[in-house]
């Protein structure tokens, strides 16, 4: 995911196009009596929950992108502090918090995208279906 987020812009759209094709898929099934209620409602949670799980790899990957860029020049500047796995974890865990906020990302505003999308209301970009 790593490549995808640094060379191919895969980011919070990306995201929010396929959970909205799989939620229009699973829309289908249920109204054409593929699946029962309780299953609908379990593939709509596992969308949900599928959906910030990446969204919180997408942020690691980011803020990871981030802490190498900064220490490949603190390298290259002769000015690399050494740090153990678990202060770069940590630190990289920091980086990541702060891009969030900086981003201003709400989970709900997200999951609000994703079913315009899905609902056919706007595609991501803000352009009508």
């Amino acid at each position: 995911m790593i490549i995808a987020v640094r060379d191919k812009g895969f980011g919070e759209d990306s995201i929010v196009n396929i959970a909205a094709k799989v939620g229009k898929e699973v829309d289908d099934a249920y109204k054409n009596g593929a699946m029962s209620e309780e299953l609908y409602v379990r593939f709509n949670d596992e969308i949900k929950s599928a959906s910030g799980a990446w969204v919180d790899m997408l942020y690691d990957r980011r803020a990871a992108l981030q802490v190498d860029d900064e220490r490949h020049q603190d390298y290259l500047n002769h000015s690399l502090t050494p740090m153990t796995p678990k202060d770069l974890n940590e630190y990289t865990t920091q980086r990541k918090l702060r891009l969030m906020r900086e981003d201003g990302f709400d989970f709900e505003e997200f999951f609000k995208r994703i079913a315009a999308a899905r609902y056919g209301e706007l595609a991501v970009g803000g352009k009508e279906r």
